[in-house]
């Protein structure tokens, strides 16, 4: 049992470490500048989510690193060579202020669409808890264009784009997801089901 929660506290601050180190590489302001602090997000709520099942925080780490414990077990050296810092103001923000995060897909499947298909998204798009009824407008979009502009996507191939939402009430069990708009052509995901990392892949149609 303390094998694989050592070997699962060392792939966290694996993964965190190298995203941490591509975020501090990137100079500019790009769209894929944007997705990588996204990601990093990611992976540091996910990282908040595992030390809270297990009763731990940072400084109950830090403490095992001082005194050399087991569960503190040191990264690969290829890691080690590079200093790697998180800002504190993202960490604090993932511990204190939950987000919901989407990733979604779409295909433009050519047995059931004839040529290019252009798709975007609204700023009008909600997760809506499906018990309270609760609603929570998007945030911010990455990889995709907002209404009026169109990005076509060719027979064959997949467009995918993440979400940025509010956090959802504790007592939500599932939610859908939906674009409340003037027109047809909306889309609407139902029966999302809640899980601990409020991180969720939806394929859109």
């Amino acid at each position: 049992m303390r094998n694989h929660f050592v070997q699962e506290l060392r792939y966290h601050f694996v993964k965190i470490t190298i995203f941490s180190a591509a975020v501090a590489a990137e100079k500019s302001e790009s769209s894929n500048t944007h997705y990588k602090h996204l990601r990093l997000r990611e992976f540091l709520s996910v990282f908040v989510h595992f030390l809270k099942r297990n009763h731990l925080n940072l400084n109950s780490l830090i403490l095992m690193r001082q005194n050399h414990s087991v569960y503190a077990m040191p990264l690969t050296k290829e890691i080690t060579k590079t200093k790697v810092e998180i800002e504190p103001e993202l960490l604090t923000e993932t511990q204190e202020e939950d987000q919901v995060i989407v990733h979604c897909s779409f295909y433009n499947d050519p047995s059931v669409y004839i040529g290019d298909v252009g798709v975007r998204v609204w700023k009008e798009t909600y997760i809506i808890d499906e018990q309270s009824k609760a609603m929570n407008q998007m945030i911010k979009a990455f990889g995709i264009v907002y209404q009026p502009q169109w990005h076509f996507i060719k027979p064959g191939d997949t467009k995918k784009f993440t979400m940025v939402f509010n956090a959802l009430p504790k007592s939500c069990v599932s939610f859908t997801l939906a674009e409340i708009i003037p027109q047809a052509g909306a889309f609407v995901v139902k029966g999302i089901r809640r899980n601990h990392t409020d991180i969720y892949s939806v394929k859109l149609e």
